[in-house]
């Protein structure tokens, strides 16, 4: 046998943060996950199924949400051009450091899970079941708020299909793409973001035009 000189391989839940054993490591029986109560999360396999343009595509097209169309006219009126460029620059450098973090720890340790695994990793499983659940709450009130939004804005064209109505298609629909598979998932997604992002630079154009009176009866200025 390859490694039958070889010592059963350990990990410290406190202290190692290593690689996890290999394939052949497990299949000669030289991992002892008994001390270890993460070692079915290193193990756990991870498989590519997303191309490089989808998560480009799905990482640009996330940062733009019905916040955007529908909440950006009151940031405007209430804080002004440069209130909303301050307060966008802020929270930007502190998702922009979170996020770079996260990758980091990501790319040491690459558990089939979310970032809920380090919290419990690196701090306490208390911490893990609670950040889990804040997280799920966060975005069943997001969900909600999206699919309210995106009613309201189809209701301003026609008022045929009840509000609760529209929620329940878009809401049909989003659960079939989800469950169609990773690729057409991904391939989905990248058509829906490409169509966000020439909406969004649409909608900057035209907001330009309108703001120098080349669009509508007056100048609104900037």
């Amino acid at each position: 046998m390859a490694f039958a000189d070889e010592k059963p391989v350990v990990y410290d839940e406190k202290e190692n943060v290593g690689p996890a054993p290999t394939k052949a490591q497990l299949d000669a029986g030289l991992h002892d996950d008994s001390e270890d109560p993460y070692a079915n999360t290193y193990i756990a396999p991870l498989h590519r199924r997303l191309k490089s343009r989808h998560l480009q595509m799905i990482a640009i097209g996330g940062i733009i949400g019905p916040g955007l169309f529908v909440g950006s006219g009151n940031a405007l009126n209430i804080a002004g051009p440069a209130g909303v460029l301050i307060s966008f620059s802020l929270v930007g450098i502190i998702v922009f450091f979170t996020m770079q973090s996260l990758g980091e720890i990501a790319t040491l340790i690459p558990v089939s899970g979310s970032f809920t695994e380090y919290a419990a990793r690196f701090a306490d499983d208390s911490l893990s079941f609670a950040l889990g659940w804040a997280y799920w709450y966060l975005w069943v009130t997001v969900l909600a708020n999206e699919y309210n939004a995106i009613a309201l804005v189809v209701r301003y064209w026609t008022e045929v299909v009840p509000q609760w109505g529209w929620i329940l298609i878009f809401w049909a629909m989003f659960i079939g793409i989800g469950m169609a598979g990773i690729l057409a998932y991904g391939e989905i997604e990248f058509w829906l973001s490409l169509i966000k992002v020439l909406a969004i630079l649409i909608f900057f154009i035209v907001g330009i035009f309108i703001s120098s009176g080349h669009i509508g009866p007056r100048t609104i200025g900037f």
